[in-house]
């Protein structure tokens, strides 16, 4: 661009100051250059046929063999023009300043030159300088107006509550829910990213595959890992060390969790190890569906600790649970391991980590492997009162559209099955009433089971915000040597309880042998 400017003012002699290069396009399939300027709209009537014609000549001089049009974009610049047009930047891009903007802290006056004054604190002046924030609103200006722009940053003291708006300064819908939060260190960041600016999304509205995604939350589940170097090579030292680093954790903002990850290099990872459960944190990254569990998984560019207004979050209108059992009653347990529950009484861990906790241990089958769409067509549950065995909550429902053969063939349940069973809005407050004030454990729940609950219970008014055990993740971190970490698989070599794969019960049944197994195993 500044090698085409050039040329272009030596060509003419400067004859032409009023034009301001916007952006080419070059057409391949018909060898056309496409070149668009700026204009003010009051120089724009002064600009006639005559100009027009000799600016087409000097860039037919310039691009030789290309055929090349000229498209003029007509600009007015007063401060209100600007200032909205800031104001859309700062709503995409900088959320968290977006919402501090009132009259007394942007300034913004239109002569020979846009002006744009910001008035904050120290520490959000050194946060927004860090981020290149003048360059890239000055750029913005440049591309979009043809006088020249300047863009300020100027410190001043303004207390926390002036920054304090109004809900209705941004319009809260689906695609547009944030979190207020006030970012705090940085613990890790690829690359030159040294701030997070925008305000996290809430997790729950993350309904698929996306880079760029900011979300926040407390981190919960931490395990610092290595993994095989795929390019190691021993003769070659730029090929890295044979073990990297990476760090897992579940991201948690109330409204749902997502599984994460981050991949520093060795030098990187030390500031990591200070993260921990309960961490509160902003993060950056990509999220994609994962290999593994089919659910989503987010991958971090960076991440800060942070402090979040948990009273900014607005889910639901939550409903209070049943005062009573209407369509599914939950039942004695009466299984094998209610004999069995403390054989080894003797074993501290157990009775310390399960004395004064009423725990549910749940799974679901479903009509597909995709969280954010799938439907339920079958509950189970075994709820636990200082360990033992107290209740079951199991019942098959009916889909709003036939179960895909697909599904049928893994777990089992068919349309017949289901066409006399209740629909999941008779279910599921029968389910929260059978939750309430537990902690929900299962297998890949954080990925899958947990977030399908959450939404479902969003939908009707019934608001999961249980503590979670996620058994996929601990029996990665402590039952180490093992390649496959799916239930089936695990049940079937510890020879849990575990008479029909892929039907809720009796996963359910496996997975609390399991959860037990994993508290032994806990350091």
């Amino acid at each position: 661009m500044v090698k085409f400017v050039e040329e272009f003012v030596k060509a003419t002699n400067g004859k032409f100051p009023e034009l301001k290069y916007n952006s080419a396009i070059y057409y391949k399939d018909v060898n056309e250059l496409c070149v668009r300027f700026i204009i003010s709209a009051f120089k724009l009537k002064d600009f006639d046929d005559k100009k027009k014609q000799e600016v087409q000549s000097v860039l037919d001089g310039l691009f030789n063999g290309v055929k090349v049009s000229v498209q003029y974009i007509k600009t007015y610049a007063d401060s209100g023009v600007v200032s909205n047009k800031i104001l859309e930047y700062l709503n995409k891009n900088y959320q968290l300043i977006f919402r501090r903007v009132k009259d007394d802290t942007m300034k913004v006056t239109v002569d020979e030159q846009i002006s744009v004054k910001f008035f904050f604190d120290a520490a959000t002046i050194k946060m927004l300088e860090s981020g290149n924030f003048c360059d890239d609103l000055e750029d913005l200006l440049e591309r979009s107006f043809s006088e020249p722009s300047k863009v300020s940053l100027i410190e001043t003291q303004i207390k926390d509550e002036d920054f304090s708006m109004p809900d209705t300064a941004v319009k809260r819908t689906d695609s547009l829910r944030l979190v207020n939060v006030r970012p705090l260190s940085k613990l890790y960041a690829r690359g030159k990213i040294e701030s997070i600016s925008q305000l996290p999304n809430y997790i729950v509205d993350v309904k698929g595959e996306g880079d760029g995604i900011i979300l926040c939350g407390k981190v919960s589940n931490v395990a610092k890992l290595t993994y095989n170097n795929k390019k190691y090579d021993p003769n070659d030292k730029k090929s890295g060390p044979e073990k990297k680093p990476l760090v897992r954790f579940s991201l948690n903002d109330t409204t749902g969790s997502i599984d994460s990850v981050i991949f520093p290099s060795v030098e990187e990872v030390k500031p990591l190890e200070a993260l921990k459960d309960g961490d509160e944190v902003i993060c950056l990254g990509r999220v994609t569906t994962s290999q593994h569990t089919g659910g989503l998984s987010y991958m971090l560019n960076a991440i800060f600790r942070c402090e979040i207004d948990f009273s900014s979050i607005h889910t639901v209108i939550q409903k209070p649970a049943p005062s009573e059992y209407r369509t599914i009653f939950p039942e004695k347990y009466t299984g094998m391991s209610e004999l069995r529950a403390f054989v080894d009484d003797d074993d501290k861990k157990l009775e310390k980590f399960f004395k004064g906790k009423t725990v549910v241990v749940f799974d679901l089958e479903t009509t597909s492997k995709f969280a954010a769409t799938t439907e339920i067509i079958e509950i189970g549950a075994i709820k636990l009162v200082d360990g033992v065995e107290f209740e079951t909550f199991t019942a098959l429902v009916k889909p709003s559209e036939p179960i895909p053969r697909d599904a049928t063939e893994i777990n089992h349940i068919t349309n017949d099955m289901v066409k006399d069973a209740p629909s999941i809005d008779r279910v599921l407050p029968d389910f929260f009433k059978f939750t309430e004030g537990a902690i929900l454990a299962g297998h890949n729940i954080e990925n899958f089971d947990f977030p399908i609950i959450k939404r479902v219970g969003n939908s009707l008014g019934y608001y999961f915000d249980n503590e979670l055990i996620d058994t996929l993740v601990l029996a990665r971190r402590y039952m180490s040597g093992r390649s496959n970490f799916r239930l089936e698989s695990i049940a079937k070599d510890m020879k849990f309880r575990h008479t029909e794969a892929h039907r809720a019960l009796s996963d359910v049944e496996a997975n609390v042998d399991l959860l037990r197994e994993l508290v032994r195993l806990k350091p």
